[in-house]
């Protein structure tokens, strides 16, 4: 197998990890009144939420992975089959190589049938994931969402996903029970786009790897 000085390496940028936040401050309560200051990759954003089955506002808690800080939204399934929680960003942002979102869930009680899935937003165009995932773990876990072009479905607008991906307004993950009763508290933490380079720049990167390997057998070869 041949040397290759370079790896196809996917990038992973973290949106919100809810460190900075105070202790029980209201991240959003429909109006987006508190901004995140960037998280390790600077994005930074407002937080909201919204739909029939939404009970409560974004709370910061002390309950985060291992210990740090997370957040809390609460939903209500006698009032709704959906509630959202919505990040805008402040400004749009390309994410042409988008390959996956994740965040970290749990719920602190199970209701049987809620699922959660993934918006990515440009204008009135909407792309969902088209296989939403089954949120009944009590303990954190992440939830991956294939945001690639196979992964995601549009649901509203008539933009391409290129269009989309290349200019996000915001991401919204979408939490359904079609005929559930009860409250939930859903707990969530570490919010990360992942994006992966151009297979023609590993492409290229390949290429020089290969003449460079070349030139150095030559080389000895010749002295």
């Amino acid at each position: 197998m041949a040397f290759l000085p370079f790896a196809l390496r996917a990038e992973v940028l973290l949106v919100d990890d809810f460190n900075a936040y105070n202790n029980v401050t209201l991240i959003g309560n429909n109006l987006p009144i508190q901004s995140n200051p960037g998280g390790a990759s600077g994005i930074a954003g407002s937080w909201t939420r919204f739909g029939n089955a939404t009970a409560d506002g974004i709370y910061s808690i002390a309950g985060g992975i291992g210990g740090t800080r997370g957040a809390s939204y609460s939903t209500d399934w006698s009032k709704g089959a959906n509630g959202y929680i919505h990040y805008t960003f402040a400004s749009t942002h390309d994410f042409s190589l988008l390959d996956e979102i994740s965040l970290n869930l749990y719920v602190g009680t199970v209701v049987a049938g809620t699922t959660v899935s993934v918006q990515i937003r440009s204008g009135s165009t909407y792309y969902q994931t088209a296989a939403p995932l089954s949120l009944v773990n009590t303990a954190y876990s992440t939830f991956s969402f294939d945001a690639s072009a196979t992964g995601l479905t549009r649901v509203a607008g008539t933009a391409s996903y290129e269009d989309v991906v290349g200019a996000v307004s915001s991401i919204v993950f979408v939490f359904s029970n079609s005929g559930g009763s009860g409250t939930q508290a859903i707990r969530f933490d570490q919010f990360e786009i992942t994006t992966i380079p151009e297979p023609g720049t590993f492409g290229i990167f390949a290429m020089g790897g290969a003449s460079l390997v070349g030139l150095r057998f030559l080389r000895r070869r010749r002295f």
